[in-house]
């Protein structure tokens, strides 16, 4: 008998749902499921391949539970159970960012919740990897501890902080996430058919005829970057600076043309979109995403779209199309929570050249899906490094649309965005939604230009904030086009009350 990975002691389990329990038994026993407070078991018999599960009854927020497990012949029990609110925090590397790397890591290294757990499933990127290393580091649950504390996600770290101290209840945290993957790796390879232009599936083809599938294991399995079993393992010093507290520009171009004159041929191979490679279409759909469905959840924390730079036109098809998949795995309409990328320009050869249109598409997929709410990361970015080391104000601010969206609070948790723009020959006025108390925290407006017809950038006389909107005074021709943070990399210094930076926006106004 042999429950899911995920089942296990100091676990937190979603409240007032019916709560997912699934596993691997012998096919002729009975299973028998409990929570240690209810009078009678729920009971189920494995399939013909041995997969079984339950569906415990609904429960209220609670500690010091145990779930106990029997088939008739052995029996499992895993303690310190709680109920409360599960989040699934999914995505790329700003998700996984681990706590130990933020800048505010020591003043909050020593916390002590026992009402905050994570459990972060093991980074594999094919059938049978689990086997082949050591991911004992990774498929268990850690409570909020010192010693626990450096592997957790710094993101959901600070949402799971203030979601316990607005709600009273224990907070689990399922992270699901793999480092440099684009967003077609979490959806089902088959329904990535429609998506428009030349995409990743065509890559993923061409890569797959320059690849000799021996040789290509071989060299996965022996190359450094491909092991994944202990992300806060000591390495050399310079690599140990990647993520925190990073690396100069010069640093950078020391460290990629050092890694260029080491390259052979093995390292090359590390580039193609292989049949183990974490970025090949549908691969961590099937061997991460699958694994956790479908442990019962309040909602999804999705911070990703750094690499799908390349393929920047069709990330709105892609991301659109994870949201449903996701749904239709756990079968319910989950919220989804998402962060819109931070300021960049570049970054170990990489560069934020085609952002504007990624979070372009991130508002789109907001607007058109129902329960998708978008976090403005606006403030948050750095120039020359694509992991931003501040997670604090990301995290709080995913908790302040949960609270408002997810929890009913009464309180207005968006950022603010754009909802028009009047011209008339001597004054614009940018009007917001969700911009009470809309206020400058500096002396001059950042991140805002405007452009006459030919292109040619246009400065305003004076800018007055008044009724929480924009007044641009100067003398404007009839056709402009406005832009704020409308480029890879920017500063925002706008805000409304909840110090809730506004969002990127375009408008072109044409007589």
């Amino acid at each position: 008998m042999k429950p899911a990975m995920i089942f296990g002691n100091h676990m937190t389990l979603q409240r007032n749902k019916k709560i997912a329990i699934w596993g691997k038994a012998d096919i002729n026993r009975t299973i028998k499921v409990k929570l240690s407070d209810m009078k009678t078991c729920v009971e189920t018999q494995p399939d013909s391949n041995g997969d079984w599960d339950v569906l415990l009854p609904e429960h209220e927020a609670a500690t010091g539970l145990e779930l106990i497990i029997r088939d008739g012949q052995d029996t499992l029990v895993f303690h310190d159970v709680r109920i409360g609110e599960v989040w699934i925090a999914g995505g790329q590397s700003n998700m996984e960012f681990y706590l130990k790397f933020d800048k505010e890591w020591k003043a909050v290294s020593g916390t002590i919740c026992p009402d905050i757990t994570f459990f972060d499933y093991p980074e594999v990127s094919f059938e049978g990897q689990l086997e082949q290393m050591d991911y004992s580091k990774f498929g268990i649950w850690r409570t909020c501890i010192p010693e626990n504390l450096p592997y957790y996600s710094a993101v959901a770290f600070f949402l799971a902080r203030k979601l316990h101290e607005t709600q009273g209840i224990p907070i689990g945290i399922v992270g699901c996430n793999y480092g440099g993957t684009p967003a077609c790796a979490w959806v089902e390879e088959k329904k990535l058919a429609g998506t428009p232009g030349t995409c990743w599936l065509e890559h993923y083809k061409k890569d797959l005829e320059q690849i000799d599938r021996s040789t290509y294991e071989e060299n996965f399995l022996r190359n450094p970057m491909n092991d994944h079993t202990d992300p806060l393992k000591k390495t050399e010093e310079m690599s140990d600076r990647i993520l925190s507290p990073g690396l100069s520009r010069e640093e950078q171009k020391e460290l990629l043309e050092q890694f260029c004159q080491n390259m052979d041929g093995s390292a090359l191979l590390a580039f193609l979109t292989g049949p183990w490679s974490e970025k090949r279409p549908g691969g961590l759909y099937e061997t991460m995403l699958k694994k956790i469905v479908p442990y019962t959840a309040r909602g999804i924390l999705f911070y990703q779209g750094e690499s799908d730079e390349q393929y920047a036109e069709a990330y709105e098809y892609v991301l659109s199309e994870l949201v449903r998949q996701w749904r239709a795995l756990w079968q319910e309409d989950l919220p989804f929570l998402m962060v819109q990328l931070a300021p960049f320009e570049e970054w170990m050869g990489s560069t934020g050249e085609k952002y504007p249109v990624l979070r372009e598409a991130q508002e789109k997929v907001s607007k058109k899906l129902e329960q998708v709410y978008l976090c403005s990361s606006s403030d948050a970015g750095m120039q020359w490094d694509i992991h931003p080391k501040e997670k604090r104000s990301i995290g709080e601010r995913l908790a302040l649309l949960a609270r408002g969206h997810v929890y009913g609070e009464k309180i207005d948790c968006d950022p603010p965005e754009m909802s028009s723009i009047s011209c008339e020959p001597e004054h614009i006025v940018v009007c917001f939604r969700h911009a009470e108390g809309l206020h400058l925290e500096g002396a001059e407006l950042e991140a805002l230009k405007v452009y006459d017809r030919q292109g040619d950038l246009l400065k305003p006389d004076n800018i007055i904030i008044k009724d929480n909107q924009l007044h641009l005074y100067g003398n404007w021709p009839k056709d402009i086009r406005i832009e704020f943070a409308w480029s890879p990399y920017y500063k925002v210094n706008l805000y409304n009350k909840w110090e809730n930076p506004v969002k990127p926006f375009r408008k072109i106004i044409l007589t």
